[in-house]
């Protein structure tokens, strides 16, 4: 256990240094856009959720932290798409303001669960499916994001649609394989999350070098288009997930079932689920 301890906490230490470095060298080379100071702050929000997870702060304040991490990200990403259409009108604001509103309920969910059980050792199951949810709408915003830009552009903005898109790829695995084990986070996939961040540093920083203004245009016309590629996919993907579980559920309750009992859907559903 000392081991899988120090090795976590030297993953999440060289994430947050990763971070830090990326923000000195931005802050060093001298004045950057609005759109890379953005990237600036959710890196820095990443440093404070790296360096608290390294230092083995409890699981509720990390969630709340994940929480405001997973935030900062989305909300950048639906704002480059909204907020940067080629005819200056952007998408339906709608999109943004239920980005926003999906955001606080994250972290105001987190909150609450800090609030009523700041000694808590797992995820309810709100946080899990919140969580799920990241991941869809991350990976639905990056598409939409690298579809409505301009072909001739798009050599521009890969680096960081990869390195976003990455993100929100591992959140949604990540925790539909906790959906399946009833919220016991498996350790070494759980490891790879700040993995995964770490390798975000150099493809932001490619994407920030190749934009150093970012005029990059997003190509959309004024009636809304959302391309829907990504909640197809991640609808199959939850779905085979669900199915699993059930079947894995099933077997396990089945297999353990005394004569005594009423039947392997009652003690399912008897279960205490209130932390996963």
């Amino acid at each position: 256990m000392p081991v899988a301890i120090s090795v976590a906490a030297t993953v999440y230490s060289a994430c947050a240094l990763a971070f830090a470095a990326l923000i000195a060298l931005t802050v060093a080379r001298g004045r950057t856009s609005k759109t890379g100071t953005a990237i600036l702050g959710c890196c820095l929000v990443s440093v404070i959720w790296a360096g608290a997870t390294a230092g083995g702060v409890a699981v509720p304040v990390l969630a709340l932290l994940d929480s405001i991490r997973l935030c900062a990200w989305l909300v950048f990403v639906v704002a480059l798409v909204t907020m940067r259409a080629e005819d200056g009108a952007g998408l339906d604001r709608a999109y943004f303001y239920g980005t926003l509103a999906f955001c606080l309920v994250a972290i105001g969910n987190d909150a609450w669960t800090l609030a009523i059980d700041g000694g808590a050792t797992r995820l309810y199951m709100s946080q899990l499916l919140i969580r799920i949810g990241f991941g869809v709408a991350g990976l639905l915003t990056i598409e939409n994001f690298w579809r409505n830009t301009a072909a001739q552009q798009r050599w521009h903005v890969w680096p960081l649609c990869v390195a976003v898109g990455g993100l929100f790829a591992y959140e949604l695995f990540l925790f539909s394989d906790a959906f399946i084990t009833r919220g016991r986070v498996d350790p070494g996939l759980a490891l790879g999350r700040p993995i995964v961040a770490a390798f975000m540093v150099p493809l932001l920083a490619l994407a920030m070098a190749r934009n150093r203004e970012w005029r990059v245009d997003i190509h959309v016309s004024r009636q809304v288009v959302l391309h829907t590629a990504t909640l197809g996919a991640s609808g199959c993907f939850l779905l085979a997930v669900a199915v699993v579980g059930m079947l894995l559920r099933s077997s396990q309750c089945c297999s353990e079932a005394s004569p005594s009992s009423r039947s392997c859907l009652h003690r399912e559903a008897s279960d205490d689920a209130s932390i996963i």
